[in-house]
């Protein structure tokens, strides 16, 4: 009798993709886990439903609340090093790291100091790059990245983010108790900036924006 043999079968793991690749080269603390790196994207929503883990943005989850610095570390786990020290997070990407607004789907930022920001492809499918000059008072760091200060985000989303979104955040941020973003102060930083667009309609957002919230109404300013 002759014994016949199956050919050795050979398990060979799927080619981990470019953009996995990018997540796992730059490195996870272990209280946040990437989708499609650390475990499948319906393993991570199954988790997130059952609240063992915190959607943070994009394919990055927690495994504790969403707080500045675990948003700002999860923003950076999109960008490569020289991209972490260049760029600043703005306008309503700034308003979610100080959880005043939705993930956003792409990170918006600008380039920090004279070298400008050069994003590779696996970033340029994330991040959504803007020309816009702050100075180094308007921007601070929150965990590995830049971003604009509380005021100058108000600034920011009041002059140029238009509709309920923008509305909805500067609401949050206006009745935030920590965030030091009372409606004048954020008048009076509206009027200080220099060659700010759309100043003065700013101003009339901010305002009806403050009567909405003193007299106990939704921040919405899209009919007024």
């Amino acid at each position: 009798m002759h014994e016949h043999h199956s050919p050795d079968r050979v398990c060979r793991l799927d080619p981990v993709s470019r953009t996995a690749a990018h997540y796992r080269d730059l490195g996870a603390p272990p209280w946040l886990v990437i989708a499609g790196l650390h475990l499948t994207q319906a393993e991570a929503l199954l988790l997130a439903a059952r609240g063992l883990l915190v959607p943070h943005v994009n394919s990055v989850y927690g495994n504790t609340p969403p707080c500045p610095e675990s948003r700002a570390t999860a923003a950076a786990l999109h960008l490569r090093p020289l991209s972490r020290q260049r760029a600043i997070l703005h306008r309503l990407t700034a308003a979610w790291i100080y959880g005043c607004a939705p993930p956003p789907t792409l990170l918006e930022c600008t380039a920090f100091g004279p070298f400008g920001l050069t994003l590779d492809p696996v970033e340029s499918a994330v991040v959504h790059h803007r020309y816009t000059t702050y100075t180094k008072y308007e921007a601070l760091r929150i965990g590995p990245l830049r971003v604009t200060t509380p005021l100058r985000t108000c600034v920011d989303v009041a002059a140029f983010d238009q509709g309920k979104r923008g509305d909805a955040a500067l609401a949050t941020m206006l009745r935030a108790p920590g965030l030091g973003c009372a409606p004048e102060t954020v008048c009076a930083a509206l009027e200080a900036v220099p060659r700010l667009a759309f100043r003065q309609r700013a101003l009339r957002r901010i305002h009806a924006l403050s009567e909405a919230l003193r007299r106990g109404l939704p921040g919405d300013t899209s009919h007024s």
